[in-house]
């Protein structure tokens, strides 16, 4: 499991969790630290970039978006699908939100505890609230869990309608069946954004 120090107080009382404020997210730094270096080798794959992504996953996040799922996660557990390596679950396990990660292959190392399990193997009863980072490209995935699980919120991050992130399906249905309430923008290692999304039925 990777590590590293990452200083987060809470005190709890009978209603509420106070927090000190989300720390910076390591990957976000790390990502900024390779920007300012002004080489376009280390932005391709064969730089920094592919180093990075093996290291962290797919998903840059910033702290406004820790802080927002964090958030999010105080009214219901999060579960986090196609988790990878857990490193977005374990930022926002470290600033105080509930969060589950699972894959279904996760690699060997990971930054928590990844439960290694499909999304058929939960029980939708237990589930309102799902994330799907960067769903498998042109797959049929990121649909069949929504159809699965049935979950009143969906936190989609990727591509906008792009089958870089999910098929033109899973896109539509997220379209038809939901309702978009929030939009942000995450960092990217490339012009075209990566968004988060926050779907409600």
């Amino acid at each position: 499991m990777y590590t590293t120090k990452i200083d987060t107080y809470i005190f709890t009382s009978d209603k509420y969790i106070i927090m000190s404020e989300v720390s910076t997210p390591v990957y976000f730094q790390e990502f900024k630290d390779v920007q300012d270096m002004g080489s376009q080798k280390q932005l391709k794959w064969t730089g920094k970039r592919g180093d990075l992504t093996q290291k962290f996953g797919w998903t840059i996040p910033n702290k406004n978006i820790i802080q927002y799922l964090v958030n999010e996660s105080k009214n219901s557990k999060l579960f986090e699908i196609g988790a990878g390596n857990g490193y977005l679950s374990y930022e926002i396990k470290n600033n105080g939100g509930r969060i589950i990660p699972i894959d279904i292959e996760p690699p060997e190392e990971t930054w928590v505890n990844v439960y290694k399990m499909s999304y058929e193997d939960i029980n939708p009863k237990n589930v309102s609230r799902i994330i799907l980072p960067w769903p498998p490209a042109n797959s049929d995935m990121g649909e069949k869990c929504i159809s699965y699980l049935n979950p009143e919120v969906v936190y989609f991050i990727g591509k906008e309608n792009s089958t870089v992130t999910g098929s033109k399906e899973f896109h539509n249905r997220l379209e038809t069946d939901y309702n978009c309430y929030t939009v942000k923008e995450l960092p990217s290692w490339t012009n075209q954004p990566t968004l988060f999304k926050k779907f409600v039925r």
